[in-house]
């Protein structure tokens, strides 16, 4: 008479005999092997998928990131961003079929949220340069936002490098809240330089580091010296002095104020309360 064996039980057979001749130790690594072993991979697995696409996350939080400062920050800019930007109503383009047209060509350095465009003059040639990656899918989900002006090219750069762009092509750079971020400041100013036409305007709204004797100058250098502050907003650094680095630009002419900003909305703006804006000339 013979025993019917199924496969199940030559399997649970062999394991008992493996078993039988393993130490305990053994049996204990297998026993957690196979209770863990499938989530300690899936848990790996993901922190390397994370780390081989770890800029395009810290794009895409900083860019919502961004968007979120910007929207909080800009009702209290309004009024100093209409005088800032008013002078480029009475621009005439060093371009002769712009000029024909009525139309400048503006670039702007640091697109981020796009909340200059609405003082620009209707019609305007913009060239965006901007290093978020998301930047196409951003202008391409807000058609509204760009309706008033003409986008020449998206540049997918650094702010310092303006290669791309032709020399004395432009007829004004906007850059605002640039060159706390730079890598190489002297270098962006000089790239400005290059790409503007003779006569051509420079507008920068940018934030400056309180006195030296100051508390709040102690909190702003030690954030930024400890690379908290740039490693959490994107490079920027709360101690550098912009309108030193654009007077050793050495510009034709330079028109500049301090204003103070602080916006009961943003906690942030109290680190950053001193503002120099203004425009240059080349």
């Amino acid at each position: 008479m013979y025993r019917y064996i199924s496969a199940n039980d030559v399997v649970m057979e062999r394991v008992y005999r493996i078993s039988v001749r393993m130490s305990a130790f053994d049996i204990t690594v297998l026993q957690y092997f196979t209770a863990y072993g499938l989530p300690v991979l899936s848990i790996v697995s993901f922190m390397l998928l994370i780390a081989r696409n770890l800029s395009l996350i810290r794009s895409w939080i900083l860019s919502r990131a961004i968007s979120s400062f910007d929207a909080s920050y800009e009702s209290c800019l309004v009024d100093h961003k209409k005088s800032l930007f008013l002078p480029l109503h009475d621009i005439v383009s060093s371009d002769w079929k712009l000029r024909n047209k009525g139309c400048i060509r503006i670039v702007e350095i640091g697109f981020r949220t796009g909340e200059n465009i609405k003082y620009y003059p209707k019609n305007s040639h913009l060239v965006v340069v901007d290093r978020n990656v998301y930047i196409h899918a951003y202008l391409n989900s807000n058609p509204g936002l760009t309706s008033k002006v003409n986008i020449e090219r998206v540049i997918l750069s650094s702010e310092d490098r303006l290669e791309a762009i032709p020399d004395s092509s432009v007829d004004a750079v906007v850059a605002t809240f640039v060159l706390c971020s730079v890598t190489r400041i002297n270098l962006i100013l000089s790239e400005i330089k290059r790409i503007l036409a003779p006569g051509g305007l420079y507008l920068y709204l940018e934030h400056c580091p309180d006195p030296r004797d100051t508390f709040l100058y102690k909190m702003q250098n030690f954030l930024t010296t400890t690379k908290l502050w740039p490693m959490i907003f994107d490079g920027c650094h709360l101690n550098r002095n912009a309108l030193q680095e654009i007077k050793l630009a050495q510009f034709s002419d330079m028109n500049y104020q301090y204003v103070m900003i602080d916006s009961e909305h943003n906690k942030f703006s109290k680190l950053m309360r001193i503002h120099v804006i203004g425009t240059a000339v080349k």
